[in-house]
């Protein structure tokens, strides 16, 4: 009689799914390292575009020569659009006339008003209060308010100015990137060039403010 041999129950080998497993989970693994890096780079990459000196511009040495400050219109267009000009010296000088806190609302709207439609038909002193505007905001007060701060598009209009290379745009872009606003990096070495580049046309600190540089 044969004897009965006991019934063997045949498991499964798991080494070949944890194998499956572990391999997915050192590609996925590696994929998000691969993700991970390349954002890392591309931030990096980015940070140093920001903060590397422009062309045209050079770094201010604090024992290099002095430099040679020049007259900012010599930078600015050597003719003007009549009407233009008119629009913006007039909406000036109301402007300057009073504290802005004194300005009536319907004031502030026209100054608004003429200064924006001076600076469209491309009166670059208009364009420069403008610039001072959208930083500024005008209107302190609820009741004549006309205009929020917009650093964004103050820094576009002076970069504008920069573009064409007058020496105000310079100045006012070394001040965006001396409290990086509008988009530009706050960088003490960027901020320097620019005064530097700025100061061989017009000296800083010479005039009372943008209006009074443009006039």
């Amino acid at each position: 009689m044969t004897p009965l041999l006991p019934h063997v129950h045949h498991v499964p080998n798991p080494y070949p799914a944890m194998r499956s497993l572990r391999h997915w989970f050192i590609l996925v693994g590696t994929s998000l390292a691969a993700v991970v890096g390349v954002y890392a780079y591309g931030q990096h990459v980015q940070y140093v575009k920001m903060h590397t000196i422009p062309s045209g511009l050079q770094a201010f040495d604090v024992n290099g020569p002095i430099p040679t400050c020049g007259r900012w219109k010599e930078t600015m267009p050597r003719t003007l659009d009549p009407a233009a000009y008119r629009l913006y010296i007039n909406a000036r000088k109301l402007w300057r006339s009073k504290i802005e806190w004194k300005l009536k609302r319907q004031e502030a709207l026209s100054i608004l008003h003429d200064v924006q439609a001076a600076a469209n038909q491309g009166d670059w002193g208009a364009r420069a209060l403008m610039a001072y505007f959208y930083r500024s905001g005008l209107g302190p007060l609820d009741t004549n308010h006309v205009l929020d701060p917009d650093a964004d598009k103050s820094v576009e209009i002076v970069r504008m100015a920069v573009a064409a290379g007058q020496a105000w745009g310079y100045y006012d872009l070394g001040v965006a990137h001396e409290h990086g606003y509008g988009g530009a990096a706050q960088d003490e070495q960027i901020t320097w060039a620019y005064y530097l580049k700025a100061g061989g046309a017009w000296q800083p600190g010479s005039a009372n403010d943008t209006g009074e540089r443009l006039s």
